[in-house]
């Protein structure tokens, strides 16, 4: 019987698939156990990383936290230099490189906690909606790395700069009592240090010595100049300064459960508990009412600019009202300034720092007369 020149031959069967071998940490009875959760170990991680820091940080300015945080950030450089040369010089490390899963969960956990006390505490000092804007690309930043993690070294170099550059910009005033210029530049220069030294540690042995230093300050500095940019742009919140309470109001009366203010209450939006429509009456004054929070030991010099809106020339500046904020008070420190002579239209107070940055502002518009059948509301900031 000859063969069919033309016939195709049978397919090949691919192989069963074999199973990874079991890490040597993990117990042979919970074997089962382990296989089903392996694949959401990452994600586990960093959820509970998440968790743990918004429950336990408290405040920008307490020590244990910042300590709490520094501790993630070091431990997560340690676990990523670990974890590449365990799988990089898997032979220089026979008891470690088997537990490679372990590292990588300790890193992941690192990662969300540290994310997690970005976006609470940037949170905390975002009033202006380019900065509220600035949270929500952190938030989603934070997402895409735990849906696509990063595994490649410069990618995970240029993350651990994110991370420490986010941490140093607080974490410098809040130990050295200065808040100045020089934060941002000093926190990019430090930042950029522990990028290239991460990535030194991670490489070395493999790569020449001067590749390491191209490599990864060019991933230190890729995520480093958007910050920049972004700063001129003020999209970065002005942590750790915080605009807790604001507002405008008809009256403002300190009492012994703190200050009273009174305002007309809108009919939409009903939730606005300040005067966002103001009538004048009989040379009635404004109020304007601030809580700004500074860490303990620093006091900032803030401005309450009152600025009237010229329909022939734009914005003008009425008057310009400094005061001093001392720092340390959870509530933040509570000053108001008064307006006398409004005329009518639309006003805005922007509250800003002695160096020009906008921390909030407040909007009403004033109208002529009493406001005749106007409901009246109060309550008490603390």
């Amino acid at each position: 019987m000859g063969l069919d020149p033309h016939a195709q031959a049978p397919a090949a069967v691919p192989p069963p698939p074999v199973a990874a071998p079991l890490p040597s940490w993990v117990p042979r009875r919970l074997e089962s156990v382990y296989r089903r959760v392996a694949p959401y170990l990452g994600a586990l991680a960093f959820i509970a990383g998440f968790t743990w820091d918004s429950l336990t940080l408290t405040r920008v300015d307490r020590l244990l936290d910042n300590f709490i945080l520094l501790t993630y950030l070091l431990g997560l450089g340690a676990m990523l230099v670990l974890h590449h040369r365990t799988g990089v010089f898997r032979a220089a490390w026979p008891r470690l490189a088997p537990r490679r899963e372990l590292l990588d969960f300790a890193a992941r956990w690192c990662f969300g906690g540290l994310y997690s006390a970005y976006v609470v505490l940037y949170f905390k000092s975002a009033s202006t909606w380019p900065s509220l804007l600035f949270v929500v690309l952190l938030a989603a930043l934070m997402l895409v790395h735990e849906l696509r993690p990063a595994e490649r070294p410069r990618m995970r170099v240029s993350f651990f700069c994110l991370c420490a550059f986010s941490f140093l910009l607080f974490f410098i005033p809040v130990v050295s009592g200065y808040l100045g210029p020089w934060v941002f530049p000093a926190a990019g220069a430090l930042a950029l240090l522990g990028g290239v030294t991460l990535g030194w540690a991670m490489e070395r042995g493999a790569r020449a010595p001067s590749a390491i230093f191209r490599r990864h300050l060019a991933a230190s500095a890729i995520v480093l100049v958007p910050m920049f940019v972004l700063d001129k742009l003020e999209m970065i919140p002005p942590i750790p300064l915080a605009l807790l309470d604001r507002g405008v109001f008809h009256d403002v009366t300190r009492t012994d459960a703190g200050f009273e203010v009174r305002y007309e209450r809108a009919a939409w939006p009903s939730w606005r508990r300040e005067d966002r429509v103001f009538h004048i009456g009989d040379a009635q004054p404004a109020f304007c009412f601030t809580a700004v929070f500074a860490p303990h030991g620093i006091d900032v010099g803030i401005v309450h600019a009152w600025e009237w809106w010229d329909p022939a020339s734009g914005w003008s500046e009425t008057d310009r009202i400094p005061y001093e904020v001392e720092g340390g008070r959870g509530g933040g420190y509570r000053v108001y300034t008064k307006k006398r002579a409004l005329r009518a239209g639309e006003w805005r107070v922007r509250v800003l720092t002695d160096a020009g940055r906008e921390l909030g502002r407040c909007e009403f518009t004033a109208v002529e007369g009493e406001g005749e059948g106007v409901r009246w509301g109060s309550r008490i900031i603390d």
